[in-house]
């Protein structure tokens, strides 16, 4: 899903190349501190369980990049131009169950292989408790990319 530096530059690359010239590559994804209130959460329920594993240390969706850090990318993968902006999107959530629902859509396969299923479902419903509590809204930072690949 977020792959390591080297393999986004060469995913990059192939983009790239597969367009033709003057072509146009699209896309959309979380930037850096997207969810970070699930993230918080989450990570507070797991320490609890667990104060050996940190969440900041496991692959995952979470792990995000900044829109600065794109826009190196697409330039070492040899796109011609670029625009990378980004949208902060919040949602407030009115009851406990919309905030276990928005946690429980994501974090399971990233816990899996650390917890047993039960185990995942008692750290969703703590945080989702603590974030509802605290401050029941995911605040999304949304990148849009739009890059052109080098033309005739």
């Amino acid at each position: 899903h977020w792959p390591t530096p080297e393999a986004r530059l060469a995913i990059l690359r192939t983009v790239r190349e597969m367009l033709t010239p003057g072509g146009r590559f699209c896309a959309g994804f979380h930037g850096e501190g997207s969810c970070e209130e699930g993230v918080v959460a989450v990570e507070a329920a797991v320490q609890e369980l667990d104060p050996s594993l940190h969440l900041r240390d496991l692959p995952s969706m979470f792990r995000r990049e900044s829109a600065q850090l794109w826009t190196d990318v697409l330039r070492q993968a040899g796109f011609a131009s670029w625009d990378v902006s980004g949208l902060e999107i919040a949602t407030r959530y009115d009851d406990l169950a919309g905030c276990r629902k928005r946690l429980a859509a994501a974090w399971p396969p990233i816990l899996a292989p650390y917890f047993p299923r039960h185990t995942i479902d008692a750290i969703i419903d703590r945080a989702a408790d603590r974030m509802f509590r605290t401050r029941p809204v995911m605040t999304s930072h949304v990148l849009e990319i739009s890059a052109a690949a080098p033309g005739d």
